[in-house]
Formats: structure tokens, sequence, C-alpha cells
């Protein structure tokens, strides 16, 4: 399974990338989400973690294009904004599942107990 990790935190970027292949997954590290399609990166992967502490307008036209590129693309939103009204504008916007940071691995990773939604998408779990 290949990740893509847009995160704008270094440490956490670092963090997730190296525990993710812990659990045996390929994981291309973003810092920024204009790297996300300078190699035309999220087309290829096969679940996406997006850092979306910010929800500019840029940030969510992001999340959109990602969506527009690829239907079927399962995105986990990490995020800080608590407020009810910005979590439905992050789903509103193509995000399949959202964590608020700050989090723990656990709540993130496929196994064994995330979000349902997110699970699914990645092949853990029964299908809906």
């Amino acid at each position: 399974m290949h990740l893509l990790i847009a995160e704008s935190d270094p440490a956490l970027g670092v963090f997730l990338k190296t525990s993710f292949e812990a659990e045996r997954y390929a994981v291309d590290l973003c810092t920024d989400g204009d790297c996300v399609f300078a190699d035309r990166t999220a087309p290829k992967c096969d679940a996406a973690i997006l850092d979306l502490n910010t929800l500019s307008d840029e940030s969510l036209n992001l999340l959109r294009q990602i969506r527009a590129v690829q239907e079927a693309l399962p995105i986990l939103v990490l995020t800080s904004r608590a407020r009810p009204e910005d979590r439905v504008r992050i789903l509103d916007s193509g995000a399949d599942d959202l964590v608020l940071k700050p989090f723990a691995f656990s709540e993130v990773s496929p196994a064994p107990s995330p979000a349902a939604a997110w699970q699914t998408a990645v092949g853990y779990g029964p299908a809906p």
C-alpha cells in the first residue's frame, strides 16, 4: 500500500512516515500542498493523509483538486480545527474522515481500530 502524507510540521511528518513505514507501507512525504501535484503523486497513491490546520480557500481547494483527480482515493485529514462547522467544511470539501490534533498514531493507523471509513478505505475491516 502506497500512502501520500502532506504534513506542514516537519517533525510530525517524519514521525508519520517512519511509523507507517514500520507497518510496511510505502510513503511519500510532502511538506506543503504544492508538492502533492508537483510530481502528480496523488493519483498514484492508494490513500492520502493531509494536514489542514488552516482552512483557507487554498487548502480546501487542494483537497477538492485531489478529490477531482481521483474520486475513490481515501483521504484522511489531520486538523486542529475543532469547531463543528470547520469539520463539516473539511468533509464537504472531499475528505473521507478527519482526526483532530493532537492525536495518537493508533487513531490514524489502519490497524487495529481506526475510524471505520478510513479502515475500510485502506483495506482493513468489513466492506460497507
